[in-house]
C-alpha cells in the first residue's frame, strides 16, 4: 500500500516521468543524496 501511494503521488506530481522505481529500505536511512542525477533533474532539483 505505501509503495503504490508514492508511486502515485510522483506520477501526480512529476508530469512526464515515463517510469517510477520505488525500493522499500530502511537501512541506512534514505536521503536525497541517494537520487541519481537523472532523478533529481527530473524533479527540478539541482
Amino acid at each position: 500500500m505505501i509503495l503504490a501511494d508514492v508511486e502515485a503521488a510522483i506520477r501526480v506530481a512529476g508530469k512526464g516521468i515515463a517510469d517510477v522505481r520505488i525500493e522499500l529500505v530502511w537501512d541506512p536511512p534514505w536521503t536525497r543524496d541517494m537520487i541519481s542525477e537523472q532523478g533529481r533533474q527530473q524533479m527540478g532539483w539541482k
